[in-house]
């Protein structure tokens, strides 16, 4: 499965993120865990996922923000006001490196999160 590029920056994965206020509303949760800048000879990132099994990335949940009426509100804010968060990996062609491979189609959407 595609997951994101790697330089020697470090890794970038094609996450979306979002969080649904207690009252239902999905709104997009931005994160910035991966390293700044332009990412010189990225490599796609592919991971391996058999059946019945799973994968974890983790990131900073710090870094992982709202942005409410342009105040930064991270992720952990927003959990303690009970919103829920979701992230989803495009795998589609949709996604940024992947365009041009088909090794996989659809969206993988897990709802696991740990501190």
């Amino acid at each position: 499965m595609p997951l994101g590029s790697a330089s020697a920056k470090g890794d970038v994965y094609d996450i979306e993120f979002k969080i649904t206020s207690p009252a239902g509303k999905e709104l997009p949760l931005f994160h910035f865990n991966g390293p700044a800048g332009i990412q010189p000879a990225a490599k796609p990132i592919v991971i391996e996922i058999p059946k019945h099994q799973s994968r974890e990335v983790l990131l900073a949940l710090n870094k992982l923000i709202y942005l409410e009426n342009g105040k930064n509100r991270p992720l952990p804010e927003m959990l303690a006001q009970h919103y829920s968060v979701r992230a989803s990996v495009d795998t589609s062609g949709d996604a940024r490196w992947t365009r041009t491979l088909s090794q996989w189609m659809g969206k993988v959407v897990s709802g696991e999160l740990r501190r």
